[in-house]
């Protein structure tokens, strides 16, 4: 049995990551509050694998790594951290971190693929790996050699195929996507590294790539260079090639995303054409290569699709009333808070009830519709909707509508919140506040589940906490304290509403560790519990 360790200074949030584990042959050991108390565990009991914090009192997370490895020098660490900066990953790593989970990404899933990586690691140590695991990791090993090789012309198709059966390596290519990518100005930023800091950096780009992928059926990721990757995404039990082509493009966007928010590092990203066999994935490796050619036409951290403009361009043209959808002409409308673009998708629904269209050509209308919306996301940096309207479980969403008026007024929902929020953004421009209070204000709304320290995004500006105080309560007439927990009050609001959480449920979401706390500041602000708020919601 594989023992593992948990260590947060928070009580709720300790709570929450043992809720989160699930898995056979491990089991947690111990839990603390006070990292000593920990390390005293560590240097008696020798447990296997180590989950902390990272943001603690006296001892933080990078201190109690280093310190708990000098008792276990094998131990397998998982840092869990709020902190989006390379930075704070890179020195969890320095001491001996093998994977971190970001506080708001922490679910069961995230958390059993970091802890089986961990207990993969345990056993390769205790020479305890069973027969099957090391062929497995043997053949995987295998695999991206024999693709490397292949996609480099060092080997030929043929030569491809004889390997990979002759080392008894599955891999169904069949409906295969080719995401080819590349870390902007790799040499620039490789000079500037030391050979620990390369390995350090090489060891997280490809860890954010195995993350934002691993929901894929089957995938493989193949290391070209040092700065480009290649992942072959593989849809072999999928039909729908539009929902193939739809998920490949919403994989590419969130890596490109968080290899920019995690890392600070741009990173250009081709996805082919729907390969069915290695000659057309040979094939497709170089299209993308030229793909990634447009890079010094338009820019650093682009995404470019083999298959968006010939894909549409066909269904377009056997159905042209229904293809009277103009992206373009949305997103410009979405970027000027324009509501008529909601007219614009409730028109081309009505063409699509009238001509009766195929269901194929409704699926690509909403895909395109969706993707003018992602694009003002991503253009304007509107987390909280990021966060909120994920690309897949929209889409499936309104593929689940019974009728074009219910699939028309989701979207337009989505529309609604993407203006509002823009109108947000636009008023706190406008509020007359001091650059730095609007940059307060600006990461109290994205990040008020977390904790969130004053001196620390103080440190953060550059600028004295003191000094950001004052400037706040100034330009804002409440203290910084309040002002976040007015927007966390408002948050919980929003989700009683929609009545599909406890109140007890929406009390951490929405950033409060004490239960209490949340009622006796619900009550300050709104002039009611949650609770006697839920029952006014029910009665009106």
């Amino acid at each position: 049995m594989i023992n593992i360790v948990l260590v947060d200074d928070d009580a709720l949030a300790l709570t929450k990551m043992k809720d989160l584990i699930h898995i056979k042959g491990a089991k947690v050991a111990a839990e603390f509050t006070q990292a000593d108390q920990a390390l005293e565990y560590i240097r008696d009991s020798q447990p296997d694998i180590l989950i902390t914090d990272m943001r603690m009192p006296r001892i933080d997370g990078v201190e109690l790594i280093r310190l708990a490895k000098q008792f276990r020098p094998d131990l397998q660490v998982i840092a869990i951290s709020s902190y989006k900066d390379f930075h704070y990953v890179k020195e969890s790593f320095r001491e001996g971190s093998i994977d971190y989970i970001l506080k708001h990404m922490m679910t069961e899933e995230n958390m059993t693929g970091a802890l089986l990586e961990a207990m993969k690691q345990v056993r390769k140590n205790k020479e305890e790996m069973p027969q099957e695991e090391m062929i497995e990791e043997g053949q995987t090993v295998l695999r991206e050699k024999i693709f490397s090789q292949m996609f480099r012309d060092e080997i030929s198709v043929e030569k491809a195929e004889e390997d990979l059966k002759k080392y008894r390596i599955s891999l169904d290519v069949s409906s295969t996507v080719i995401m080819m990518c590349e870390i902007d100005g790799y040499g620039d930023l490789s000079e500037r590294f030391q050979e620990e800091d390369r390995r350090i950096f090489l060891n997280a780009a490809r860890n954010i790539i195995e993350k934002v992928t691993e929901k894929v059926p089957d995938r493989v990721i193949i290391k070209i260079s040092e700065e480009r990757y290649v992942v072959l995404l593989s849809f072999s039990n999928v039909k729908s090639q539009l929902y193939i082509y739809s998920s490949s493009a919403q994989y590419a966007r969130q890596l490109n995303t968080n290899m920019k928010k995690l890392m600070n590092v741009d990173l250009s990203i081709s996805l082919g054409r729907l390969c069915m066999s290695l000659k057309e994935l040979r094939k497709s490796y170089g299209e993308c290569e030229a793909l990634l050619k447009n890079k010094f036409f338009e820019g650093k951290g682009k995404i470019y699709n083999h298959y968006t403009a010939a894909e549409t361009a066909g269904i377009h043209e056997s159905h042209g009333k229904a293809g009277k959808f103009q992206g373009s002409r949305v997103y410009q409308k979405l970027l000027s808070r324009d509501e008529s673009c909601m007219d614009d998708i409730r028109n081309v629904f009505r063409v699509f009830k009238e001509e009766k269209v195929p269901a194929m050509v409704i699926e690509l209308g909403v895909v395109e519709m969706l993707n003018a919306g992602y694009k003002v996301i991503e253009e304007k940096n509107l987390e909280e909707i990021r966060e909120k309207e994920n690309f897949h479980v929209l889409y499936g969403k309104i593929k689940r509508q019974d009728t074009a008026d219910e699939m028309s007024s989701e979207i337009c929902r989505f529309y609604q919140d993407i203006i509002d929020e823009l109108k947000k953004q636009e008023e706190l421009e406008s509020s007359g506040y001091s650059k730095y209070t609007s940059q307060a204000v600006s990461y109290l709304n994205t990040n008020y589940r977390t904790a969130v320290s004053l001196r620390e995004l103080a440190e953060q500006m550059g600028i004295h906490y003191a000094y950001l105080s004052k400037v706040f309560k100034h330009d804002t007439g409440v203290n910084f304290g309040e002002y976040l927990n007015n927007i966390r009050i408002e948050k919980a609001k929003e989700m009683i509403r929609e009545g599909r959480y406890r109140i007890k449920e929406i009390s951490a979401e929405v950033g409060f560790n004490q239960y209490n706390y949340f009622f006796k500041v619900f009550k300050q602000v709104e002039g009611c519990t949650p609770t006697e708020f839920e029952k006014k919601i029910k009665n009106v």
